[in-house]
């Protein structure tokens, strides 16, 4: 198997130019949405939780005075984020060990993350730990439309997180 065979959708490249950076359905247009919905205060600490890489970060970054880090499994999505911008906070990590303290985080954000968690208990009990109390998680993610199609979705010959949609109800 090749390097390149090995690679999600996500880190082959394709997904990246017909989505803009963004990775995920809605753009950067739906993240603007969320986090005025979220009505982030200064200094807030925001964690992007499946950041990739990491084009929320660097827009929260660059539109206000709060604190944003990513954390994304795939170490060639955050270089290719760090390779843009050197100084981008982007970990390497994910699921059932974040690395962060106890109530350290104002506000989780997942953008079409939480569908390809396989271990999902684990990932929110992680995120509850993070949180500080009252602080918010923000989910935009895909979701089955047509629960009698998910089989088909998940014998799809693709490594990626439409595999694992659920319906509606269960996201």
């Amino acid at each position: 198997m090749t390097a390149a065979a090995g690679k999600t959708m996500y880190e082959n490249g394709s997904l990246n130019a017909a989505t803009g950076g963004t990775l995920r359905p809605g753009g950067l247009d739906l993240t603007k949405r969320m986090l005025a919905l979220c009505e982030l205060p200064a200094r807030a600490r925001l964690l992007d939780a499946g950041c990739g890489s990491g084009a929320t970060v660097e827009y929260a970054l660059e539109s206000g005075s709060i604190h944003a880090v990513g954390i994304d499994r795939s170490e060639l999505l955050l270089q290719a984020g760090i390779n843009r911008r050197p100084r981008l906070p982007l970990v390497c990590a994910w699921g059932r060990s974040l690395p962060f303290t106890s109530g350290q985080i104002d506000t989780v954000l997942t953008e079409c993350s939480l569908s390809a968690i396989s271990n999902l208990d684990s990932m929110l009990a992680e995120i509850r730990r993070v949180l500080r109390p009252g602080g918010q998680l923000a989910i935009t993610d895909i979701y089955a439309r047509n629960p009698d199609g998910i089989p088909t979705l998940r014998a799809l010959p693709l490594r990626c997180g439409l595999r694992d949609a659920m319906t509606q109800n269960a996201l």
